[in-house]
């Protein structure tokens, strides 16, 4: 993984095999997470997975990583565009720290206005 920014989102490490692609009408939550709100955006980011993906984006939107066409995560944001939930469709290769395929993530703003995910859980 690169140490660098991949210069699509500020501040990002890694690389994509294509550019992002922008969709209204996609499928995503294949999981059937019920912490899933609004999405009126998706944002397609074709890559090896160990792309930097944003904790703000579009407000009401889902950005998700494929890889060799296989779906690897989803991320989501709230209406004021914080991430709220990921939702993984792999182990990340550590069976032991991720036995649960698929997962999700749930994200939290701490006071100091940083982000920080929860354990991963057994989808609801």
């Amino acid at each position: 993984m690169s140490k660098k920014s991949s210069g699509l989102f500020n501040g990002t490490k890694g690389s994509l095999s294509k550019p992002i692609e922008t969709t209204n009408l996609m499928n995503y939550n294949s999981a059937g997470s019920n912490d899933v709100k609004t999405v009126k955006q998706v944002n397609i980011i074709k890559g090896d997975g160990h792309i930097g993906v944003p904790i703000k984006s579009v407000p009401d939107s889902v950005t998700i990583i494929v890889y060799n066409d296989k779906l690897l995560s989803e991320r989501y944001y709230d209406e004021n565009g914080d991430v709220y939930l990921d939702i993984d469709y792999t182990n990340h290769g550590n069976a032991k720290t991720h036995p649960i395929v698929p997962h999700q993530h749930k994200w939290r703003k701490n006071e100091d206005g940083h982000f920080t995910h929860e354990k991963g859980e057994k989808i609801k």
